[in-house]
């Protein structure tokens, strides 16, 4: 008959059971290196003195988790697709042939040859022919692409410095939406190409008056963009916090919020700089 440890009670009043057979494990071998111990400032925040853990059979290496920074998750994503490094190298390479354009084009982009060299074929004098005037066409990209960059950078930086900075007032103060917004409207009601002609014809040709125009035509984009985000982001629980702890509101503004809709108008940035060269042709 089986033995009934239920019915049996210790003298601290509890139920008294009979002790768990132990079965004996196999012997480490004799040659068996004894486990690494852990000495100094990582036994004194108690950790195991056997393998470096910081508790017995949690797993958990001694010392802190290698720190992941957003700088680390861009660089592994970004270097980790072949069509962005495909295009960076382009970028790159286009960049050098702007700055070094003296050293690397064959002939000076505006000197004119004989009536004979006009509209000549590829050859190896000249490697991508002439115009029809006779200017080696392969050089004159390669001083373009100066013009081209520097209008695209500068376009780019104007706009989306003051059509950042109109977005988040508008986005943010209630007084400053309707004059802000109704302007950017009567901007965008006329086409791109058409807005850019007309403020050409009105201030004329060169380079700044180019720049000035695309800048105007640019910045209502980057304003509604801006404007977008703050007035989603200006709901959240966080900005309410700060205003009730007596936050300011250009803290809150420059401090959080720009912060938070920093990310997606760089994208937008970026994406614009390839259109603003094609327009400023």
């Amino acid at each position: 008959m089986p033995h009934d440890t239920s019915s049996e009670w210790s003298e601290a009043g509890g139920p008294s059971f009979p002790p768990l057979p132990i079965r004996e494990g196999t012997p480490p071998p004799e040659d068996t290196p004894p486990p690494p111990m852990v000495d100094g400032p990582e036994a004194a925040r108690g950790m195991s003195p056997l393998l470096g853990l910081s508790a017995p059979g949690d797993g958990y290496l001694a010392g802190p988790p290698p720190k992941i920074t957003s700088w680390h998750r861009f660089a592994r994503v970004f270097f980790g697709r072949k069509v962005v490094l495909v295009g960076m190298v382009v970028l790159v390479l286009l960049i050098l042939m702007a700055i070094f354009a003296p050293l690397l084009a064959p002939y000076p982009p505006n000197k004119l040859w004989t009536s004979t060299y006009a509209l000549a074929q590829p050859s190896l004098s000249h490697w991508l022919g002439t115009d029809q005037l006779g200017r080696d066409t392969l050089s004159r990209i390669i001083y373009g692409a100066r013009v081209s960059l520097v209008i695209g950078l500068v376009v780019v930086f104007i706009s989306a410095v003051i059509g950042g900075l109109l977005g988040l007032l508008a986005g943010y103060y209630r007084w400053a939406n309707p004059p802000i917004m109704r302007i950017m409207d009567a901007l965008m009601a006329f086409p791109m190409i058409l807005l850019l002609m007309g403020i050409a014809a009105l201030l004329g040709g060169g380079m700044r008056n180019v720049i000035i125009a695309l800048s105007v035509g640019m910045t209502p984009l980057y304003v509604r963009v801006m404007c977008g985000m703050v007035l989603q982001q200006k709901e959240n629980d966080y900005v309410l916090a700060l205003r009730s702890t007596g936050a300011g509101h250009p803290r809150i503004l420059f401090t959080h919020v720009l912060p938070n809709c920093i990310q997606p108008f760089i994208v937008l940035v970026t994406m614009q700089l390839g259109a603003v060269i094609l327009r400023s042709e």
